[in-house]
């Protein structure tokens, strides 16, 4: 299965992808609930965290917070305590996957 990060990358990178299809829900601890926004609002990516914004306003999101991706607003990939639950690989048809989680969800 794939991690957050795998697919945050994959999406900003892959060029058949377009990032402005995508919302993160990533949990912030100071308002203490999840907050959603595009995909293409992202920055940078690593395998510890990701970058909202640019210059002085850059906000470093770990990447633990992250809660939910969405394309389209279908349900892609959430996060739940146990573990990784939902991921798919786009190489197996990303549409026919997304159909299958929202209608397991």
């Amino acid at each position: 299965m794939m991690t957050a990060f795998e697919w945050l990358s994959k999406v900003r990178f892959d060029p058949k992808e377009n990032p402005s299809e995508y919302m993160v829900a990533y949990h912030d601890r100071v308002k203490d609930k999840n907050i959603e926004i595009p995909l293409s609002d992202i920055s940078n990516v690593d395998q510890l965290a990701f970058v909202l914004g640019k210059g002085a306003d850059e906000v470093e999101v770990p990447m633990h917070r992250v809660r939910r991706i969405y394309k389209k607003g279908l349900l892609l990939w959430k996060r739940e305590k146990e573990g990784w639950i939902v991921s798919r690989q786009f190489e197996k048809g990303m549409e026919a996957q997304l159909e299958k989680v929202n209608k397991n969800e």
